[in-house]
């Protein structure tokens, strides 16, 4: 959503499809349809319940394919961002004896503990709400509790 906006702002037409109904689904639907209004206003291209299966290169551009036979095309660039996974993999968390589950989050506590003593996770790796602010605060809030401030 924000790299939408930057990019209108700077002078790129921007179209966003998403699976989704409406932006920002696992928030509040007044925040939603808030946003998307705004989107709106500033020419971004909404198309929402879009299911993309595929992307094809022809005369005009880039086109994108969904399922039902939907097509968009004429686009020069796309950005795919569908989702995010935790990348813990390679960092054998395991051999800490921190519990990680099988799509990579850490559990931990209130208090960004993990289950091992002196080890913490902040923000999208525990699973909780993935939003930048909310880590920022995770962070600064285990920063102060581990070092006074």
């Amino acid at each position: 959503m924000e790299l939408a906006g930057v990019l209108q702002a700077l002078g790129s037409q921007v179209s966003l499809i998403a699976l989704e109904d409406r932006v920002l689904e696992q928030f509040d639907p007044m925040i939603s349809r808030v946003l998307m209004r705004e989107m709106e206003k500033q020419s971004i291209d909404l198309h929402m319940g879009f299911e993309v299966n595929e992307l094809s290169q022809d005369a005009p551009g880039i086109s994108v394919h969904g399922s039902g036979g939907q097509h968009l095309s004429g686009y020069d660039s796309v950005i795919w961002a569908v989702g995010r996974s935790p990348n813990t993999r390679n960092l054998n968390l395991e051999a800490a004896g921190v519990a990680v589950h099988p799509n990579g989050t850490i559990s931990t506590d209130d208090l960004q503990n993990t289950n091992v003593p002196g080890i913490y996770a902040i923000g999208d790796i525990t699973g909780r709400v993935a939003l930048t602010p909310v880590a920022i605060a995770a962070g600064r809030k285990l920063a102060a509790r581990l070092f006074g401030g």
